[in-house]
């Protein structure tokens, strides 16, 4: 299920995010740090975010399948009792708002509250917000490892695809232990597979076998190699692992509950569900604008240093095209893991 207001397959939000950035021209933006725990990271990504939006918001729902009953219970239970609490959900690293936007929908009743770290994602959400009239949500800069509220003051919280690029993600998992009422719930969503980043990797492998292939006919030829040129070519993509390594920490049951023991947090309840899903989020006229927004993203700048841009494009565009089913949709298997922490 596509987040509200969106088609399901992701064309308007790659145009929006397209019509984000046309003023920057054609050339990449300046170097950024490039590790996903910068906030300027994200603060250079937020005009490109939602072109992933029916991906996040796919997930975000899963989340909010898990925490939905619990929400509902309180919310027959204000409607009984007027001195009850108005049931409150937290959206914790909630970028342009897929998640937190998707629960004002579901639940009207309640109150929302969507957090981030960089305030540029969170005007993105801003203007859906003014955009769709809605008011039963409230939007915060705020750190996940220190949420600005009080001691068991949330009904359910959660956070897709955020806690495993925290710099320190135990003071994030103690901080969502905290601020639950007992019995709240957390659902938490981090990746098992590197999800539309595949594109990504396929595109360089075929790139790479190209130009290793005609490296060796040049030397076959008596030409020069260009080891040092190929060594920095290399050495950009390496550089890359650390941000993969981050992305996929969490992809394991197992790895979320030596997570939490390291943050000493002690949950009456730690459910793990795999969940996958094939994103069908960019169709066959969506893909030169893809490959335009691509090439502008802060994730990739590494990787087109020391490659020719437009070659790589190419590949990216082969392997998209490769991709394409019956109704013109390409298709990305992906596969996340919600965990489900009870208080």
């Amino acid at each position: 299920m596509a987040s509200s207001g969106e088609d399901g397959c992701g064309t308007a939000g790659i145009a929006a995010a397209a019509a984000e950035a046309a003023g920057e021209g054609g050339s990449p933006p300046p170097p950024s740090p490039g590790s996903p725990s910068d906030v300027s990271h994200w603060e250079k990504m937020a005009k490109y975010f939602d072109a992933f939006v029916s991906l996040t918001g796919h997930f975000a729902n899963v989340a909010l399948d898990h925490v939905a009953e619990d929400i509902q219970r309180v919310i027959e239970k204000k409607g009984e009792d007027d001195t009850c609490h108005v049931p409150v959900i937290v959206d914790v690293a909630g970028g342009t708002g897929a998640c937190a936007l998707e629960a004002v929908r579901r639940f009207p009743h309640a109150r929302v509250l969507l957090t981030d770290i960089s305030d540029a994602m969170l005007n993105v959400a801003r203007k859906k917000i003014a955009e769709s009239g809605i008011a039963n949500v409230e939007v915060k800069v705020m750190d996940g490892q220190d949420l600005e509220m009080a001691d068991g003051s949330v009904d359910a919280l959660t956070c897709v695809f955020g806690i495993m690029f925290f710099p320190d993600r135990s003071r994030g998992w103690r901080e969502m232990q905290r601020v639950l009422r007992p019995g709240g719930k957390a659902a938490v969503v981090t990746w098992k597979t590197p999800g539309p980043h595949v594109l990504t990797d396929e595109a360089i492998a075929k790139y790479d076998a190209e130009v290793e292939g005609k490296a060796k006919e040049e030397e076959e030829e008596g030409m020069p190699r260009g080891e040092e040129r190929q060594g920095e070519c290399l050495k950009k993509t390496a550089m890359d692992d650390e941000g993969r390594k981050k992305m996929l920490y969490l992809s394991s049951a197992s790895a979320i509950a030596d997570d939490l023991a390291a943050a000493g947090c002690h949950f009456s309840k730690v459910e793990t569900y795999p969940s996958p899903f094939v994103w069908q989020g960019i169709n066959e006229g969506d893909v030169d604008m893809m490959c335009s927004l691509w090439k502008k993203m802060p994730t990739i700048e590494n990787l087109l240093t020391g490659r020719d841009i437009e070659l790589l494009l190419a590949k990216l565009r082969e392997v998209m095209r490769a991709r394409l089913d019956e109704n013109g949709h390409v298709c990305v298997p992906c596969e996340a893991l919600l965990t489900v922490l009870t208080k």
